[in-house]
Order: C-alpha cells, then sequence, then structure tokens
C-alpha cells in the first residue's frame, strides 16, 4: 500500500516508511479520507498534528478507507482516522487539564450550540485537534465516515436501511482559542 501524506512530498509512502520517519511519542499512524491531495492538505482536522509535526497519510481512492479499516494495525500503531471524534493526540496531564478547564469555560457557548443545533448533532465540545480554524464536524467514532457515507450513496444497488443504520453521528468541536 502506497499513499500520499504531509512528509511525502509529491510522491507515495509505505506504511513501512511512515513507522520509519514517525516522532517520537506518536502512538498511532494518523490518515484521512479526501477527495483528493489538495483537499486533505487544506483539511482542518490535521491542524494539530501538523503543529505537532506528525505526518498524515492522505487516502484519496474510495478503497483506501476500506483498506485501512480492515488493516487497523501495523508494526504495532493503530490506524487512526483524523475525522473522527476522540483524536488520541498524546497530550500530557496538563494539556488535558488546561483542555477541561477551557471546555468548564466555555460550557454556556458549547450548551447553547447545542441547543440551536438540536437532534443535527450528538454534541458539542471543545477541540485540542484545531489551532487555526474556529470549529469542525467530526464522525462519530462507530459508524461510516462521512466519505464512506459518500461512497455507500453512490453505489447504484446501495440498500437504504443499512445506510441508515450505518450512518455515524456528529459532533461539532469547538476550538478554544479561536477568536
Amino acid at each position: 500500500c502506497r499513499f500520499a501524506s504531509s512528509a511525502s512530498g509529491a510522491g507515495l509512502t509505505s506504511l513501512a516508511e511512515y513507522v520509519a520517519r514517525k516522532k517520537e511519542g506518536q502512538a498511532a499512524i494518523y490518515y484521512l479520507c479526501a477527495d483528493s491531495r489538495a483537499e486533505a492538505e487544506a483539511s482542518p482536522y490535521a491542524e494539530a498534528l501538523a503543529a505537532r509535526g506528525f505526518e498524515v497519510l492522505y487516502l484519496t481512492e474510495p478503497i483506501d478507507e476500506v483498506a485501512a479499516n480492515n488493516l487497523a494495525e501495523f508494526e504495532g500503531l493503530k490506524l487512526e482516522d483524523v475525522s473522527r471524534e476522540d483524536l488520541a493526540l498524546g497530550e500530557s496531564d496538563e494539556d488535558k487539564a488546561a483542555l477541561a478547564a477551557k471546555a468548564e469555560e466555555l460550557k454556556p457557548l458549547t450548551d447553547f450550540m447545542q441547543r440551536a443545533l438540536g437532534d443535527k448533532i450528538e454534541k458539542v465540545t471543545v477541540s485540542a485537534r484545531l489551532t487555526d480554524s474556529p470549529a469542525v464536524v467530526v464522525a462519530s467514532r462507530f459508524g461510516w465516515s462521512a466519505t464512506m457515507e459518500k461512497v455507500m450513496r453512490a453505489q447504484a444497488l446501495g440498500d437504504a436501511r443499512a445506510a441508515e443504520f450505518m450512518r455515524g453521528r456528529r459532533a461539532l468541536e469547538v476550538n478554544p482559542d479561536h477568536p
């Protein structure tokens, strides 16, 4: 398997090359599904990863996400979709405490946003993944990602009941440091 990545330049990289380049303390192989490399590079999902110097694989073919989900692990590292909730970035206890304090400070805002969005969104939380963007919608840990939903909707003989069952719930993450 070879993929474009945030560190591969114009070429492609293998999982073995990715693991050889991974940063100290990096606990997963991070990937992002997108329609193109340009779309992946412009995505807000990987802002915190880029700030920490972590490489992100860009999965741009529909089969790539299926392969990543079925592979699940390579050389002891889990493959982690950066567009899903609860992204583990290897934060220190101080970082987690600071994020929890910001979440408590912004609780009136997140509660208001939750009420305003109603059942369109499962929850509104404070994000550790954003550095520049004000907010991002992430997929739940279970169910299809937004990219997989699009692929499955495009199937000519798709089962609407299965699609609704597998559709992941969405969460809104807000950047506590954005003005």
